[in-house]
């Protein structure tokens, strides 16, 4: 089992994280290769997805991951997946056609719709890295609460949720060039980062208890 470090600072975080992939890795390359494979499927990438901030919620309450606890991941959270899925699809949908539209146009307010149009563009997407990790800490799952504590968590403190979605980010992207890493290894990394830094964030605010 990994050693379990407390939230407690950000020193304490990083080396949390950096210790529970270390003495899990075996697993979680597993687990990540499980997630690739689903993913080329299209159709499964939501569930797929929730499943490994599942398992990355399940390691900060004490638990080793599996691949069990992955599938079960994806099984309790089937049917809000697709709903998130369905967000996605219509994020993106729309997102293109108002930079396609705005775009289009030479006048001044056009392009500071465009501006407009791309700032929350990428607010929205931000908020669906929080939106697995709020679903899973509810006592009572509801879709538009995460999505609401997903915004008001950027909202409140702007500078740590730009560190950390760009962590985030930069680790997908460099690790899609370079292919190997994103198939063995960073999704299911930048799952248990995302949902770390949200638990360390809320119990730095007293919003959850330090032992949780």
């Amino acid at each position: 089992m990994g050693v379990k470090v407390p939230f407690t600072d950000n020193q304490g975080l990083v080396e949390r994280l950096l210790r529970d992939v270390y003495n899990w890795l075996v697993v979680l390359v597993a687990i990540n290769i499980m997630w690739v494979l689903l993913s080329l499927t299209v159709i499964l990438i939501p569930p797929a997805t929730a499943g490994l901030f599942h398992v990355a919620l399940q390691v900060t309450r004490g638990e080793g991951p599996t691949v069990t606890t992955f599938l079960v991941g994806m099984r309790r959270w089937f049917l809000h997946s697709y709903l998130w899925g369905l967000l996605l699809v219509a994020y993106v949908v729309v997102s293109l056609a108002a930079l396609s539209f705005y775009s289009a146009s030479t006048s001044l307010l056009a392009d500071l719709l465009l501006v407009l149009a791309a700032l929350v563009i990428g607010f929205v997407g931000a908020m669906q890295l929080y939106f697995w990790p709020y679903m899973m800490l509810q006592e009572k799952p509801g879709f538009l609460v995460a999505q609401r504590n997903a915004a008001f968590t950027l909202l409140g403190d702007p500078l740590a949720a730009l560190v950390n979605v760009g962590v985030s980010v930069m680790l997908l992207a460099l690790s899609l060039v370079l292919v190997i890493p994103f198939v063995i290894l960073m999704p299911v990394v930048v799952a248990f980062w995302l949902t770390y830094t949200l638990i360390y964030w809320l119990k730095r605010r007293g919003l959850l208890p330090i032992e949780s």
